[in-house]
């Protein structure tokens, strides 16, 4: 499906600035990345390759810098394959990296259909309450099962993404209009 009205993109762009303003007022958090726009694979690679050499530059440790990078690509990926796209068949979605003494957030947003609202919550319920052996279990059942989208997911993204971070998907739905929902998740990643 395309996007064809500029509310809808406007109402996507109003949830990004929402969440960016946010941090103006937070002092033990703030934005080290953010994009709002089109996902290209060009740009997924990018944005996960400039955030690892920030993190390096920062001195952070290897290990986290993995599971930052990991993240990042599955979810990048997520926004390029299954977001709907504007009227050049781009996808839309935004990406907002914050870190605090703790933890780095990594928090995603795109457009889908208000249809598949059902779907996606049971998947994300179903793996947070998975425990980490059950988690790599329930990875390998769905690889094996050959059950993959038309757009290569049977989401193995989200449960990738969980694993690496080992904390719990933080979900939501934004009604935008038309039929269309802003369907955005976060996952910390522990420093």
């Amino acid at each position: 499906m395309i996007i064809q009205e500029d509310i809808t993109i406007n109402r996507l762009s109003s949830v990004y600035n929402e969440l960016t303003l946010g941090f103006s007022h937070r002092k033990d958090e703030v934005v080290v990345f953010s994009h709002y726009g089109v996902f290209s694979k060009d740009l997924v690679n990018s944005i996960a390759s400039s955030i690892e050499e920030l993190m390096n530059y920062s001195s952070e440790r290897k290990t986290v810098v993995k599971r930052m990078f990991s993240i990042l690509i599955e979810g990048l990926q997520n926004i390029r394959l299954h977001s709907l796209s504007d009227t050049n068949q781009l996808a839309l979605g935004f990406v907002i990296v914050s870190k605090s003494n703790d933890f780095y957030k990594v928090r995603f947003g795109n457009i889908i259909k208000k249809i598949n609202r059902a779907k996606i919550i049971r998947n994300i319920e179903e793996i947070n309450h998975l425990d980490n052996q059950s988690l790599k279990m329930h990875y390998r059942q769905v690889l094996s099962n050959g059950m993959f989208s038309d757009k290569g997911g049977a989401g193995l993204g989200l449960i990738t993404m969980k694993m690496k971070s080992d904390s719990k998907i933080i979900h939501d739905f934004i009604d935008i209009g038309n039929s269309l929902l802003c369907f955005t998740f976060s996952l910390n990643i522990k420093r």
